[in-house]
């Protein structure tokens, strides 16, 4: 809850609503109870991982692990349980390709809710949404760090119109080694000639150099654990760093949120997670977290 003025204002939140077919009927009491609880909130959001349509879109090369999609009377049910927001960046938004998101765009419109992290172009898909509460009005943003990288939406530009696609939250991983491993690394990929390519691409201006003391191992990036300032025998482990351009424009979102809205949320969709602890989030999700907080979200 948060205190708005002299009223209270609550948030009801749900994780993924993964649903393909309607629910159990509406009167079953454990039904009812689900709905009171949810009903209970003024801002009612879930993540919508389905795409919506009648199976008009041709399914994508690549999915989100499956190709998810279910019938839009399936919102209904969703509106039923009282929910008035939804999020739909996700590992599935793209599951059909351009037309699923476009038609799932067109059936939430329909079923008149509010969504958000999608769109016809990288503005539409960052851009917060608001939904009007009797105690305040609640700005809601969405993003997704889990996707295939040819689903990020595109930006829209004089000469060219935006790529229907999600709100992305990119993040690099960097793998710290000892001294010892790390110039190991670099004399396999010396004997089996593992990065020729990406080092022609390099010498002619087609690829950035990586920063000073990284190695690029194949797809992989490594970096000796004394740069980080520590000493040879520093245990190996993980680096994860969220993009800062998409970082920036998520904080240019919450910044025009925070003058349109009384309230500020912010929906991270993420797989990533911390080794094989699937209960703790990656690296880079925690000082992204408190950006967003420092930023002005609620």
């Amino acid at each position: 809850m948060a205190d708005f003025c002299s009223e209270t204002i609550t948030f009801a939140a749900t994780g993924d609503s993964f649903i393909t077919r309607l629910l159990p009927d509406r009167n079953r009491p454990e039904v009812q109870a689900v709905r009171h609880v949810i009903r209970q909130g003024d801002f009612r959001f879930t993540n919508l991982e389905v795409t919506i349509h009648h199976h008009e879109a041709y399914p994508a090369a690549v999915s989100g692990g499956t190709w998810a999609a279910a019938p839009p009377q399936v919102l209904e049910e969703l509106k039923h349980y009282g929910f008035n927001a939804v999020a739909w960046a996700n590992n599935h938004t793209m599951d059909f390709g351009l037309d699923g998101l476009l038609l799932t765009e067109q059936y939430l419109n329909e079923a008149g809710l509010i969504h958000a992290g999608a769109g016809a172009n990288l503005a539409e898909a960052s851009a917060p949404k608001y939904v009007e509460t009797p105690n305040g009005r609640v700005a809601f943003i969405a993003a997704s760090s889990t996707f295939h990288e040819t689903w990020i939406a595109g930006e829209q530009r004089p000469e060219i119109q935006g790529r229907p696609g999600l709100n992305p939250l990119r993040f690099q991983t960097k793998y710290i080694v000892t001294e010892q491993q790390f110039a190991q690394l670099k004399e396999i990929a010396a004997a089996t000639g593992m990065n020729a390519e990406h080092e022609l691409l390099l010498e002619e201006g087609f690829v950035p150099a990586p920063p000073e003391g990284v190695f690029r191992f194949g797809d992989a990036l490594f970096q000796p654990s004394t740069v980080h300032g520590g000493t040879e025998g520093t245990s190996p482990g993980k680096m994860t760093t969220a993009d800062e351009r998409d970082v920036r424009r998520i904080k240019r979102a919450i910044a025009e949120a925070q003058r349109q809205a009384d309230y500020v949320v912010i929906s991270i969709h993420s797989h990533e997670m911390d080794g094989k602890n699937k209960s703790a989030p990656a690296q880079f999700l925690r000082p992204f977290a408190r950006t967003c907080i420092d930023q002005g979200a609620n």
